[in-house]
């Protein structure tokens, strides 16, 4: 992954900041948010930064006494502690100077805090508590964490919900300190309870053997309002200590970095997968969208042509009206086989469910219709007001515009001989009158049909899968 610099990762995470995937799965959708964030949030602060303090996210099930061990180890409140479930509803940040770039983003998103004052955490260390799993609030912290410490209670390591985090820091390489909390007083009942979690992390490949110390113990005892007695948590401070040396805090980014850079090429290759798949699902999705609203507008257009619109000229005054309703009907007709076709294709039948009133015509297309019908109709009367005649009352070249209508819809129909002669000195006017009505039902049908592209969404930009690749930073 040579040749990887901090403005490419950032331009990555621009990019997929802007990209679409109006009709990827819920997978997709994650993915690219995850790959953002990765590349912008982490990957770019972190390699500009290598130096800073470590980001530690203490994390783990609700209950299981994470905000009591980080006020230990801080020998004083840093954050909140009580008997309501879940106490912590932010990330708490117990810092020394600096607070490392990488928590920006989440901090901001999740309105955390930072606390800097008193005795500042282990030297290259920054803390971060955290709120128990199922708001995404633990997740966004561990996302941009450079290690973390999971704390789970005798009742509690073997549920789900600290596995998932666990393999979450694995798959990040982040290195994971294991805390069982509250173990009862019985030192034989503490070292069959980390034993058990020991082996059950060894059998997941998180641990390298099946061990007890690979998993510090704290006992159950009395907690003052700074917590727990420092020698409760000696073991862990120790652990943060040794992680924030020099040489460690080195190790550890160059890891938990590498990590990250082979998560983000490998992520964009599976983006640049899905943005094909997608072109090819939009087109599956617009193709007979195009096809059944344009086999309308012909018909139309035929009908209008042939005479088959000439039942609409029976009243004159009427006839804006009637061919509303006509074309209404059309788009009705459209819309309910485009839907149909759409039934059929599980991401069309998604869709569908989202926007059900594609089922039918659009609500706008019957005002719509019947604005450009009228204007279709009382445009004929400044087409033929120069051969209306040299008084061009309103009234003839209503009258002339009528026959212009009359005849445009119904080739058959005869004029008047006045009007007939009158229509000569404009020649082509019926055709004119013709076309322009064609056009306008054109353009009713095709804004209709402008409902099932929004609801497909805009395609890729050109050039777009060139611009999401790390290799050579090709597309900069």
């Amino acid at each position: 992954m040579q040749g990887v610099s901090v403005a490419g990762l950032e331009r990555i995470s621009i990019r997929l900041g802007a990209l679409s995937f109006h009709l990827a799965d819920e997978d997709t959708a994650a993915l690219r948010i995850e790959l953002r964030r990765l590349a912008g949030e982490y990957l770019a602060p972190r390699i500009a930064d290598p130096g800073a303090p470590l980001v530690v996210a203490v994390v783990g099930p609700g209950g299981s006494g994470k905000s009591t061990l980080v006020n230990s180890l801080a020998g004083r409140t840093v954050t909140g502690t009580g008997a309501l479930r879940p106490t912590t509803t932010r990330p708490v940040v117990w810092a020394g100077d600096v607070v490392p770039a990488t928590l920006e983003g989440p901090l901001a998103r999740l309105d955390g805090i930072v606390v800097d004052t008193g005795p500042p955490p282990p030297e290259g260390i920054v803390l971060v508590d955290t709120p128990p799993p199922g708001t995404g609030a633990a997740d966004q912290v561990l996302a941009v964490a450079d290690a973390c410490v999971l704390v789970a209670t005798d009742l509690r390591y073997a549920d789900a919900v600290a596995w998932e985090m666990i393999a979450a820091a694995a798959r990040r390489r982040v290195p994971t300190t294991f805390v069982l909390n509250r173990l009862p007083e019985a030192p034989e009942h503490q070292q069959a309870l980390l034993a058990d979690f020991a082996a059950r992390l060894a059998a997941g490949g998180h641990v390298a053997r099946s061990a007890g110390e690979h998993v510090l113990g704290i006992a159950e005892g009395p907690t003052g309002p700074d917590g727990l007695a420092a020698e409760a948590v000696a073991g862990v401070r120790k652990e943060l200590e040794a992680l924030g040396s020099a040489e460690n805090r080195s190790r550890v980014v160059r890891s938990v970095t590498g990590a990250g850079l082979v998560r983000l090429h490998h992520g964009l290759d599976t983006l640049r997968t899905s943005v094909v798949d997608a072109a090819v699902v939009r087109n599956e999705l617009l193709d007979p969208v195009r096809r059944i609203y344009a086999e309308e507008i012909d018909d139309l257009a035929t009908a209008v042509v042939a005479g088959g619109l000439g039942d609409v000229v029976a009243d004159p005054d009427a006839v804006a009206a009637d061919l509303a309703a006509v074309v209404t009907h059309r788009a009705g007709r459209a819309a309910r086989r485009a839907a149909e076709a759409w039934d059929g294709h599980p991401v069309g039948s998604r869709l569908l469910g989202a926007t059900p009133g594609l089922w039918s015509h659009g609500v706008a297309v019957v005002t719509d219709a019947r604005e450009r019908c009228a204007g279709w109709r009382s445009g004929l009367d400044a087409l033929v007001a120069p051969a209306a005649g040299r008084l061009m009352r309103s009234s003839r070249i209503r009258a002339m515009g009528d026959a212009v209508a009359a005849r445009a819809l119904d080739p058959q129909r005869n004029a008047t001989s006045r009007r007939a002669r009158r229509l000569t000195r404009i020649p082509g006017v019926v055709a004119e009158a013709r076309s322009r009505l064609v056009a306008a039902l054109r353009d009713i049908l095709e804004i209709d049909a402008g409902r099932f592209m929004t609801a497909v969404g805009a395609g890729p930009q050109a050039g777009v899968l060139s611009t999401l690749t790390l290799d050579g930073e090709a597309g900069r």
